[in-house]
């Protein structure tokens, strides 16, 4: 063989050599898919499987769904129960604020009964005194034409006359000032 067929025979040879070694490479490093889908049980050197994995990652999306629909639920409910609260309220402010413009106004036409109720017990307490001092007023010119009656009675005859004139002046005078006054009243 000449020389060049040698050199065909090595470069054979040394590319067998890295071919056998990729292939054990490949061999070392190769995994079984099947084993990494399916795999029902975990070990320390093989994961549990893809497929049980996204079956358990889709059981967690579910049940977290459904967690955030029942808060999301409960949310709502607590958004509306907030809400009926806060118009419940509303409605008491309302209603305690009508009762308290009710109660004020109430208040100040007590007040102006009040006021008008002193006033005219007021007048009435001055009526009365002021009737009060024309009563002992007739009083005394009572007493005193029952005096000047009583002396002409005692007394001469001549005087008679003008006793029973000055007595039923007076008489008639109180008559007139007791007639204005039942007029007035």
């Amino acid at each position: 063989m000449n020389l060049v067929g040698k050199i065909f025979v090595v470069l054979i040879f040394v590319m067998s050599l890295v071919f056998m070694s990729f292939a054990m490479a490949v061999y070392a490093t190769h995994r079984n898919w099947r084993d990494m889908v399916v795999n029902e049980q975990a070990a320390p050197d093989k994961p549990l499987g893809l497929s049980l994995q996204l079956k358990n990652e889709q059981n967690r999306n579910k049940e977290l769904n459904d967690e955030k629909d029942k808060l999301k639920s409960q949310y709502d409910t607590e958004k509306a129960a907030k809400t009926q609260a806060l118009t419940k309220l509303a409605n008491e402010l309302k209603n305690v604020k009508d009762e308290l413009t009710s109660l004020k106004e109430q208040e100040n036409k007590l007040e102006e009964a009040k006021r008008e109720s002193v006033a005219t017990m007021k007048t009435t307490q001055e009526a009365a005194a002021k009737f009060q001092q024309e009563l002992e007023a007739l009083r005394k010119e009572v007493l005193e034409g029952q005096r000047t009656t009583a002396q002409a009675n005692r007394g001469p005859r001549q005087g008679s006359g003008e006793a029973r004139r000055s007595a039923s002046q007076v008489q008639s005078r109180q008559e007139q000032r007791l007639f204005q006054r039942t007029a007035r009243g």
